[in-house]
């Protein structure tokens, strides 16, 4: 596999995963909207990492983390927005986590962050294309 290739496979898995993110959402689950939220900018963030660091891709869930090593600038909301993203990924896998965050995902706090997300992957595609120019 070439590093175009593993790029083009981050990005088609994050387009997928943002259609069942909207999927999610619609239908009313919004915990798992949120984790697949997550996702979509982990792979996205990961296809940028192929460019920064060849194929070795980091095996981590912190969006903060991928987007440093993806030597990607973001500014201190950009960075926020990352953190907070980040933290669907622990909250929806531990049980002692699940109630509290189940509870907190009402419609309006999950509205919120798929805005978030779908900011965030539109910036982090123009960063792909722009990228795929030099």
């Amino acid at each position: 596999m070439t590093q175009g290739d593993l790029a083009q496979y981050w990005i088609e898995t994050a387009e997928h995963d943002f259609i069942s993110m909207q999927h999610n959402f619609a239908s009313g689950d919004y915990v798992w909207a949120l984790f697949i939220g997550h996702l979509v900018i982990e792979k996205l963030l990961k296809a940028c990492c192929v460019g920064a660091r060849g194929m070795d891709i980091p095996r981590s869930h912190n969006l903060v983390y991928l987007a440093e090593i993806a030597k990607i600038e973001t500014d201190e909301r950009q960075k926020k927005c990352l953190a907070s993203l980040t933290r669907f990924n622990v909250l929806t896998r531990y049980p002692d986590w699940q109630g509290r965050f189940y509870q907190a995902a009402s419609r309006e706090y999950t509205q919120e962050h798929v805005e978030i997300v779908k900011e965030l992957r539109a910036w982090l595609l123009h960063q792909l294309k722009q990228s795929s120019r030099s």
